[in-house]
């Protein structure tokens, strides 16, 4: 089938509806909300070494991530997605049903493999569905609503699953997971390929891709920068995923409304996906994106400086700094992105964070266990260095991409 006829197949509106349909499922995990204290009270494993597990966790993603954006280039979207629910939805399974150590850090690869070829290929499937009409344009906006949906469907999971963990158990709780990627793969089973534009009208080969992909990193100073800050901004997660529950469970709120207390957080956050591309045209990317930083430094020295529960707050401005940021961020990305390449290259982030976990994550753990209040302090501290340089770095060379064209022309 050519370009031209595979585009005139694809049914685009049919598509992105169905893509929104795939991600709330797939968002719709009650685990999230309970899993560090699933491990630390149901299995009896200290923070220290859910620290551990969570750098193992982005290890794997780590060895995964360009590849499996590779394999979505090369073999589709769709078929990337199939993989990704699979082996995640089993991943949860394994979770829920190990007993041991050695056991969850099987599950670990699991979850985390089917994870990495979930990540980046959604956003890919995304923009080229909308260029299949020449609505490009729309992407910034519509990934805001693409990630505010996923942040509605984790709220609502959240609350269930704190509720089950409660009038259960914890393992019941992570149990109700695996239904989410069961709903996902039949959504999958109506979804179409989206058409990509490729030079010879055949597919490049898996190491093609891999190549091509690395020479439009190295041609273009501004986007390595730009995949930077967004590393930077998505190091901000480890302090969220592991230590909001300790710091609900330090100050005596009960296990049932750790999923309300998140609702809050999250829709703030959806809040600033929905409001993300009218603030940029409106400020300005630059501004608008060292906005975003300064509100998840401060969101993380709230929560270091104030001993209440109140301070659960500080989770809110991180969440609604990123959630402003990242869909600018990967609309700049696309836009500067060959359909053929794009995945394995909106891979890159993904990648670069799970490189920034494995540091993070198990010092967020030893901290933890000496205080949550210097964990976050020393994140924040951490954020602050690497999304302040990566946004200086990134202005400098973006500005002077735009007046080499200008002297091109």
């Amino acid at each position: 089938m050519t370009v031209l006829s595979a585009v005139r197949a694809c049914n685009a509106p049919r598509n992105l509806r169905l893509l929104n349909v795939f991600n709330f499922l797939t968002e719709f995990n009650p685990v999230i909300t309970i899993w560090v204290v699933y491990l630390t009270d149901f299995r009896e494993i200290s923070l220290f070494h859910v620290g551990i597990m969570e750098g193992f966790f982005w290890a794997v993603r780590l060895l995964l991530e360009v590849p499996s954006g590779a394999f979505a280039d090369r073999y589709g979207r769709r078929l990337c997605n199939v993989v990704g629910v699979t082996v995640e939805g089993f991943g949860i399974l394994a979770f829920a049903l190990a007993g041991n150590f050695w056991l969850l850090l099987f599950s670990y690869v699991l979850w985390s493999g089917g994870l990495a070829f979930r990540s980046g290929n959604n956003e890919a499937y995304l923009y080229d569905a909308l260029a299949v009409d020449g609505r490009e344009a729309e992407y910034g906006d519509r990934l805001g609503v693409f990630r505010a949906l996923g942040i509605l469907a984790f709220s609502i999971s959240g609350i269930i699953g704190g509720l089950l963990a409660a009038t259960v158990n914890l393992q019941v709780g992570v149990l109700s997971g695996v239904s989410g990627y069961i709903a996902a793969g039949t959504v999958l089973a109506f979804m179409q390929e989206p058409p990509r534009a490729t030079i010879t009208g055949v597919p490049a080969s898996y190491r093609e891709t891999l190549a091509t992909a690395l020479t439009a990193l190295r041609g273009d100073r501004a986007l390595r920068w730009m995949i930077a800050l967004e590393i930077a901004l998505m190091s901000t997660f480890p302090a969220h995923f592991m230590l909001a529950q300790p710091f609900l469970g330090e100050h005596d709120v009960n296990l049932a409304l750790f999923g309300v207390f998140e609702v809050p957080t999250r829709l703030l956050g959806a809040a600033g996906l929905l409001l993300a591309g009218r603030w940029m045209r409106h400020i300005g990317m630059s501004r608008g994106l060292l906005i975003s930083v300064s509100l998840a430094v401060s969101g993380l020295l709230v929560l270091a400086g104030v001993d209440h529960v109140a301070a659960f707050g500080g989770f809110a401005m991180i969440q609604f700094g990123t959630g402003l940021a990242f869909p600018a961020i990967s609309a700049y990305i696309n836009d500067r992105t060959e359909s053929r390449v794009r995945a394995t290259i909106l891979s890159v982030a993904p990648l670069g964070s799970s490189l920034a976990y494995i540091a993070v994550a198990p010092l967020a753990g030893v901290a933890g266990d000496v205080s949550l209040r210097l964990a976050f302090g020393l994140t924040a501290v951490v954020i602050a260095l690497a999304g302040g340089g990566t946004w200086y770095a990134w202005r400098r060379a973006d500005r002077g991409y735009a007046e080499s064209i200008e002297v091109g022309a």
